[in-house]
């Protein structure tokens, strides 16, 4: 298990100002994830899901925070594991706020409890992933890319033209 930091000692994160090199950086590496995570064969709900809403949300809130996380401390990266703790992380924002309405609308102390623990699980994975992504960032800042920004490149051009 992954211990994180309090949120007051996480690290700051590098200011972002629009037109310098990291914004670019940073809407390339959202709209990878985006085309990765697009591609995962997630199960379709059905017309009319009760779910439906609150994947959508989640979603949005994934993709919020990749980009955001991306952008102020992963120096335009988002890499593979924080990005599965993102995912994670709304996966259980899904549940949390589901089962939380649910609770709300029948009074059921139960659900409202599961809600709970959902949200504690969403807010813990998302820190995980702010702090595997800010090591990242360090660590590519402190060592160089060493030829992973055209590795990058090439997968990104074969992910925007389907191939494998």
């Amino acid at each position: 298990m992954l211990e994180t930091l309090p949120v007051h000692k996480l690290p700051r994160g590098i200011p972002f100002t629009p037109g310098n090199a990291s914004a670019r950086k940073g809407g390339l590496a959202k709209a990878g994830y985006r085309r990765v995570t697009a591609s995962l064969g997630l199960a379709k709900l059905p017309d009319g899901s009760d779910l439906a809403p609150y994947r959508r949300h989640s979603k949005d809130w994934r993709d919020a925070v990749a980009g955001d996380m991306a952008k102020t401390i992963g120096g335009g990266v988002l890499g593979p594991m924080a990005s599965s703790f993102l995912d994670s992380a709304a996966h259980a924002l899904l549940w949390s706020r589901y089962l939380s309405d649910l609770a709300l609308t029948t009074g059921d102390h139960e659900l409202a409890t599961k809600a709970a623990k959902h949200a504690e699980a969403s807010s813990r994975l998302a820190r995980e992933a702010w702090e595997y992504c800010a090591r990242e960032g360090e660590a590519r800042e402190r060592l160089g890319d060493g030829g992973l920004a055209a590795e990058r490149a090439a997968f990104q051009a074969r992910l925007a033209g389907g191939g494998s």
